[in-house]
């Protein structure tokens, strides 16, 4: 029987649109601060950054820090870029209609859950803009210290959760992060075929490209 669905954030309960919308935000983060003639040099400190496993890099605080101190300007400043960054970005987020349409439905017979990569102040802030007020559980990488397919963030959710593997399910659009690391853990899973890595390979349990789908493959673990 499943008790806890647990969700990917980005791509899976709203479309983060490739990388058109974080692009946007951060090229607004680079205009206020008259620094967008830097943004190649932006993107490659966002990749020599991230080759590691600190996810305390993830922040972009620390990204426009560094570009800041190599280009001689205030590194201070850094902290307001960021704050335009987060708020250019959640004017343009908005829930998927079809998971709004059965959330009410969801929520009368299963706990909810968030499980997702990323700092989290600002992984709070895209959700919270896509006006979602109930779920129960928000997990992330930060807290965790280690980002998916890790099975110790799967494993985190489960102890929060209070349930066994067996009982959740895991909900989300990457093969690898969302459904690889999951499977590991014990939680059936559901790859939900849109964005970026929709045409990737999956061993998910369940593949549905519509959330209605969702609801008949519940209804096989009612007990």
């Amino acid at each position: 029987m499943i008790k806890v669905i647990f969700f990917d954030l980005d791509d899976t309960l709203y479309s983060f649109k490739g990388t058109k919308l974080e692009v946007k935000s951060e090229m607004k983060a680079l205009e206020i601060a008259e620094m967008l003639q830097y943004y190649a040099r932006f993107i490659e400190i966002k990749k020599e950054l991230t080759k590691g496993e600190d996810v305390m890099q993830e922040d972009r605080t620390v990204w426009f820090r560094k570009l800041l101190e190599e280009k001689g300007k205030d590194p201070e400043k850094a902290v307001e870029m960021n704050q335009i960054y987060w708020q250019t970005l959640v004017q343009g987020i908005e829930l998927y209609r079809d998971f709004k349409q059965i959330e009410p439905e969801l929520r009368k017979k299963y706990k909810l859950g968030v499980i997702t990569d990323g700092i989290k102040k600002y992984q709070l802030d895209r959700f919270n803009a896509l006006g979602i007020t109930d779920f129960d559980f928000f997990i992330t990488s930060e807290e965790v210290g280690m980002e998916k397919p890790n099975i110790r963030i799967f494993q985190k959710a489960i102890e929060i959760a209070r349930c066994d593997p067996e009982e959740a399910m895991m909900v989300g659009d990457n093969p690898i992060r969302d459904i690889k690391g999951a499977k590991k853990a014990g939680l059936k899973t559901v790859r939900l075929r849109r964005g970026y890595y929709s045409q990737m390979k999956s061993n998910a349990d369940y593949e549905i490209e519509n959330y209605e789908e969702l609801i008949p493959i519940l209804g096989k673990f009612d007990s």
